[in-house]
């Protein structure tokens, strides 16, 4: 999951945000104890991504599932499914902790400002499906969404950068050079 990680971290920072991956979260016990979790270990943010000029702080899920069926919608939206996965998106109360106490750790630290906008957010590199029911899911909650799509699309437009030593421009280069043409 790292690369996969990494790859949404290098995409974003071509967007103009300041990204970081594996960010945990200091949870206080009474704030474990606010959502349901008293002995859990610090949750962890897969990627956050601040754009300065926006002011906005993406929180983000990064699920590569290439070899697994897919994220669907139904794994996501609290009135499909009420299980432990996605409590990002499914579960407001942890939502509202988690982002109060990442916000005021990023403020302690000097990374952002107090007035940063969070919008939680997921990557997938694989869907179960049409993509667009997820698209639409998170565009009508003002969340960020990337799926395959996206992701194949903002990876090829690297092809065409100038020189950089990144694994991932390498690999966009060797399959675009090479005939390859995304769908999107």
């Amino acid at each position: 999951m790292h690369y996969f990680e990494e790859l949404v971290r290098f995409l974003l920072e071509r967007d103009g945000f300041w990204a970081r991956t594996s960010h945990r979260v200091n949870l206080t016990k009474e704030e474990k104890r606010m959502i349901g979790r008293p002995s859990s270990p610090r949750p962890e943010i897969d990627v956050l991504a601040y754009h300065p000029r926006d002011n906005v702080l993406l929180v983000i899920e990064v699920k590569s599932y290439l070899d697994s069926p897919g994220v669907a919608l139904e794994h996501i939206d609290a009135e499909f499914v009420r299980g432990e996965g996605y409590r990002l998106f499914k579960d407001e109360a942890y939502r509202r902790v988690l982002f109060r106490r990442l916000q005021s750790d990023l403020v302690d630290e000097g990374a952002i400002n107090g007035t940063v906008s969070l919008i939680p957010g997921i990557v997938v590199g694989k869907v179960k499906g049409d993509e667009v029911p997820l698209e639409q899911f998170f565009a009508q909650r003002g969340w960020f969404f990337w799926g395959p799509s996206r992701l194949v699309e903002k990876l090829a437009r690297t092809a065409y950068m100038g020189y950089t030593d990144n694994p991932f421009v390498y690999a966009a280069k060797l399959l675009i050079r090479n005939g390859f043409r995304p769908n999107r």
